[in-house]
Formats: structure tokens, sequence, C-alpha cells
């Protein structure tokens, strides 16, 4: 059995956790804001409607998941 250890930069990690989670927010809130607008809805074809739909749910649960990241780091 070989055992494999990987040591890693916690500051470093945490770094990159938090540049992706800001930009997974900035995205998530970006189609909350389209889905939210009423005429976007009305003119959008519905299958871009409904892959923004499983986008933005998609990012929620990454999102989740990388804070989890983040405080385990911490």
């Amino acid at each position: 059995a070989v055992i494999y250890e990987r040591k890693i930069d916690v500051a470093a990690e945490r770094e990159r956790l938090q540049k992706e989670l800001t930009k997974m927010e900035a995205e998530l809130a970006g189609k909350e804001k389209q889905l939210a607008n009423q005429a976007f809805i009305g003119k959008a074809p519905a299958d871009v409607v409904e892959g923004m739909r499983k986008r933005a749910a998609e990012l929620e649960i990454l999102i989740q998941k990388n804070r989890a990241a983040i405080a385990e780091l911490k």
C-alpha cells in the first residue's frame, strides 16, 4: 500500500476558494436578476430560461460546497 499525503498551502487554498466563491455568487446574482425580470422571462425561449434555472440551482449547491471547504480550512 502506498500512502500519499498531499501538503497544501492553507492560506493560498483559502484565497483561491474565496475568489471562486465571489465569482460564483456574482454569477448567481446575475442569473437571479434575469429570472426575476418578467420581461426577460416572457421574451426568452423556454429552453434558455430552463437552462438558467438549472445553472442557478447548480451554483447554489457549488456555493454551499465551497463555503464548507473554506470552513474546513479555518
